[in-house]
């Protein structure tokens, strides 16, 4: 536990208590960004997890294949450069999301072209 954490009134210590092999239940205190977060995240993943259950989403991967898009993993408007070593590969939601992450959401939607389509999740495989 951070020492800010420790300072909050009422916030305890994080809990990490094991539900099996591979299961953890994780319980702490959160600030009201990363709880925006957290539904953000649920609402990119209902095409592919229904009930939104960020626990049933571990382990899977984006299947998309095709229509990929070069990603600059340090922006390239923020300093970053074209070389191999700062560059992915990601599905046009990804690299949309990615983008929100990097320049704001706000800025991203004002440099959206008009009429493009919306961005969609790649579906994951029926595990």
């Amino acid at each position: 536990m951070t020492r800010a954490a420790a300072a909050l009134p009422g916030s305890r210590p994080a809990v990490v208590e094991p539900l099996g092999a591979a299961r953890y239940r994780v319980q702490f205190t959160a600030s009201a960004e990363l709880h925006d977060k957290l539904e953000r995240l649920r609402a990119l993943m209902r095409p592919s997890v229904p009930d939104g259950d960020l626990a049933e989403s571990r382990g899977r991967r984006c299947t998309a294949r095709h229509e990929l898009e070069y990603h600059h993993r340090h922006p390239f408007g923020r300093g970053g450069d074209h070389s191999v070593a700062n560059l992915s590969l990601a599905c046009r939601c990804h690299n949309g999301y990615l983008a929100e992450v990097d320049y704001g959401r706000e800025a991203i939607a004002r440099h959206r072209r008009p009429g493009t389509r919306p961005l969609k999740p790649t579906p994951s495989p029926s595990p």
